[in-house]
């Protein structure tokens, strides 16, 4: 599903207001992929350490999906308090 929703972020090209946000988002998703490989081949072998290290890589990518998130709904509501002239 991460796959999916990168590929098809990937191929938007958003407003100037959105494309920071929507950059944020794209990277967070990015991150989260990479931390989940890297848990999975972690398990794999039983090294605990990488498992922790994926774990928060994981938690920091999430994070800079809600803030990507959050930075975009501030958007929304701008532009529509300017009647969608963004």
């Amino acid at each position: 599903m991460l796959r999916t929703a990168i590929a098809e972020l990937s191929a938007l090209t958003p407003p100037s207001p959105f494309a920071a946000s929507h950059g944020r988002v794209l990277s967070g998703f990015r991150g989260e992929l990479s931390a989940r490989v890297d848990i999975e081949h972690a398990e794999r072998v039983h090294n605990s350490i990488a498992e922790r290290n994926a774990e928060a890589k994981n938690a920091r990518s999430e994070q800079t999906v809600r803030t990507g998130l959050v930075e975009t709904e501030a958007e929304v509501r701008k532009c529509e308090q300017d009647n969608f002239t963004c």
